[in-house]
């Protein structure tokens, strides 16, 4: 009996923390991004340059930007998703580029300014609501 309490302790605490919505995984996100028309053929990216230390990067088509993809990025450390919005922040000023962070999940998106309006305000919801 003592161990069916708990078992049944010990689900109900993993239920919990499972249902308080913690990091989404970066492919997640992109699916989240299509489903809002942001993004198409979501794939897993090869982590360069500035999104080097993301744990996770996925690559996408940006809706009606032929040969202009975006990125998603999961962080494992604060550390490391502050560190690299700044650096997007920095290089999005020369290179045109539309970013959304979300500091709580350690999530950041970014891709090619020449995205509609329409497409960047979908993308900061999609971001703001994870």
């Amino acid at each position: 009996m003592a161990s069916r309490i708990v078992s049944g302790a010990l689900l109900a605490a993993v239920v919990a923390v499972v249902g308080c919505g913690g990091q989404p995984a970066a492919m997640e996100v992109c699916k989240k991004l299509e489903g809002a028309g942001v993004a198409s053929n979501c794939r897993e990216g090869k982590k360069q340059g500035p999104a080097a230390i993301a744990k996770e990067l996925v690559v996408f088509d940006v809706v009606g930007l032929a040969g202009r993809p975006g990125e998603v990025m999961v962080f494992g450390e604060r550390r490391e998703y502050v560190n690299t919005v700044k650096t997007y922040n920095h290089l999005g000023t020369y290179n045109a580029m539309r970013r959304h962070g979300n500091e709580d999940k350690l999530v950041f998106v970014a891709f090619n300014e020449k995205a509609s309006e329409a497409l960047d305000q979908k993308s900061k919801e999609v971001v703001d609501s994870l």
